[in-house]
This record gives structure tokens, sequence and C-alpha cells, in this order.
């Protein structure tokens, strides 16, 4: 329409349109084909200073930015770090500023330092064990409703998650969201679930290797809660731990069991459709469902909140029902800052733009 103006002309109705914008980045075309990484280019308060995967990110102030005079930072430096033992090291020696993540063996240590501030989101995120249908035994809905009667989610939240997060129903939307629905918990069932193994033709057991790395503070933890919850209905797992290097793209693309994760998004309508539609393009197991590629099409071009609230809530109870993932918890997204870190929102996904630092 004119230099600051935009018309956008849709081919059908998008509910989500205007949540689904706020995650839109906006690039020039060419550095977009090029090494996106290595160049980026953006509208955001910084620019890409320099990459070194494995290592660290540096991000300088973008003197153009539209909202200035922020960002506050001249640079923000993201380090990788080996372990929560060097990372609460980092924090309390003054080496780092925050911890995006903080390790549940170390808040308890963190929340003691005076120095220290710890800074909860309680929506969070989740992890999900994906269980990917392209062979047995998760191709049979009964072998992936045995694994979720397996397990006890009140007390994973408190072994797993120091009881930082709430129980979850196999399905990514939260209580927080104004499209939860009420959809039954699994009860844990052990011998339920032995039933429908021997019911499948597993009468002995099942015999599962479960593929993990250090990417997550919880996930070890996870893993071998589910470990110990999963022995009385005659799941047998074997946890292998790989490095976080690679981990995506090697042994996660390999494993037919293993330990992911993912946000919650105000609008469930994108993640649904990139994640659970069939043809998604984050659809990480596989599973096909003609009636619920059904439901998330209505659920994007239904224009009323109340019409969209049913829809979802038959949506999650198909995925929390029939679904390849597990979602045993909403995980409290915890972060660790220096008492100087001033105006650090506890974001999932963090964003420096309005922090400063306070002299000391």
């Amino acid at each position: 329409v004119d230099e600051q103006t935009v018309r956008m002309t849709l081919s059908a109705p998008v509910a989500s349109l205007l949540r689904d914008l706020a995650n839109v980045v906006i690039v020039p075309q060419a550095v977009a084909d090029e090494e996106f990484a290595q160049s980026s280019v953006g509208t955001g308060p910084f620019t890409l200073g320099e990459y070194l995967p494995g290592e660290r990110v540096s991000l300088v102030r973008n003197e153009n930015y539209w909202d200035l005079p922020q960002p506050y930072l001249d640079e923000v430096q993201i380090l990788t770090l080996p372990d929560d033992t060097a990372q609460v090291a980092a924090l309390t020696g003054g080496t780092v500023d925050a911890l995006w993540q903080v390790g549940l063996a170390s808040l308890s240590v963190l929340d003691s330092d005076p120095n220290v501030k710890l800074l909860e989101n309680p929506l969070g995120d989740y992890d999900v064990v994906v269980m990917k249908v392209n062979a047995a035994p998760f191709d049979d809905m009964r072998v992936r409703q045995a694994l979720k009667l397996a397990v006890n989610r009140e007390a994973l939240v408190n072994v797993a998650l120091q009881g930082y997060g709430q129980p979850a129903n196999d399905q990514p939307i939260p209580p927080a969201s104004p499209f939860w629905g009420d959809v039954a918990f699994p009860e844990y069932d052990p011998e339920q679930a032995q039933a429908l193994l021997a019911e499948v033709g597993y009468p002995d057991g099942l015999d599962l290797t479960l593929v993990t790395a250090p990417l997550r503070p919880s996930w070890d933890a996870t893993a071998v809660a589910l470990q110990e919850m999963m022995k009385p209905a005659g799941i047998n797992i074997t946890i292998e731990r790989v490095p976080a290097a690679g981990y995506w793209g090697g042994p996660f693309a390999e494993a037919n069991f293993a330990m992911s994760w993912s946000v919650s998004y105000v609008d469930p309508g994108f993640f649904l459709n990139a994640d659970y539609r069939s043809d998604g393009v984050f659809n990480l197991t596989g599973w096909q469902s003609e009636e619920l590629d059904t439901l998330i099409d209505e659920g994007a071009v239904a224009q009323d909140e109340a019409p969209r609230q049913e829809i979802y809530t038959q949506v999650q109870q198909l995925i929390s029902e029939e679904g390849a993932v597990l979602i045993p918890y909403f995980r409290a997204d915890v972060k660790a800052v220096h008492n100087s870190v001033q105006d650090m929102a506890a974001d999932v996904i963090p964003s420096f733009h309005q922090v400063w630092l306070a002299q000391e």
C-alpha cells in the first residue's frame, strides 16, 4: 500500500494469522538463499557478529533497529558449555551473566546464592518421547497406548522436574492456553498396559531402546524415571546416551524411540499444522490421521473462538488417545541470572532487546 503498509490477500481464512505473524522473521531473499546461519540479516535488535558452531554466537547491537534506543546492550555472547557443573561455575564465577536453562540438580545451589536470581515461566515448554510409526512396534496404536498407561505423571513431575512443572496428557496444548480442553489424563495402570501388549503379541513384555542426549536438563532424569516406571508393565527400556552434537540429524533421525522437545504457542493453529498434520513439515513421528487433518483444517479457518475451542478439544482428545507422542508433563522454564541483569523476561525463547546491566 505504501512504504510502511502491506496488504495481504489470503486464499482462505486463517484464524491465527495475527498471532502467527508475530513469529515471522523478515529477511532479504538473497540472504535467505545463502548460508543464512553465517550471514543472517533481519529486523531484530541485534545482528550476527560471529558464529562458531559448538562454541559461541556473538550478537551485535543493530544501530538501525526500529525501536531505538533499544537494545541497551552493545553485544550478547551465547556460549556453549559442556554440562550443568560448568554452567553453574560460569555464572557464580562471573564468566557469564545468565543461564538460558538451569539443570534440575543445580536449582537449589543457585537459589541459595545471594548474587543470583531465578526466573520461572510456569507455562514453559514440554519434553516429548517420540514414537515413530513407520515400523513395529509403534505402528500399532495399542503399543503406544500401553506406554502412555505405564507413566506415573505426578511422580515424574516430582522426580524428573523436582516439582517445576505440571502433568500433561500426551497432547501439546497446555492448561494455560485459552484452547485447553477438558481431556482425561491416562491413569498409571501397568497391568492394563501389560494386557494391551499381550493383545498385540508381546505377552512376555517389550524391549525398547530410548535415545537421549545432554540437550535438555530434564531429559536424562526423565529417561531414567520412565525406565523404572515402565518395568511393572513389562516394558524394558535401555537408555542410549549419545553426544549432543549432531543429535537431530544423526541418532534422533535414525531412532524410532527418542527424546525431543517443543514449545507452547499462544495459538495452536500453526504448530498443529506443522507438527501433527499428516503432511506437516515437523511431523517427526510419521503418524497420519485423516480425522485429525480435517479437525486441524477446520480450526485454522474458524473465525470465532468458541467453535475453535470445541474443535481443538477434539484435536487434543485424538492426539492424546491415538497419537505417537508421549508428553508426560509441561515443564516450568527456569532461568538463572546474576543480580546485575535487569529486565530479563522469563520467556521460553529469550529476548535481549530490553535487558540492561546495573553497575555493581
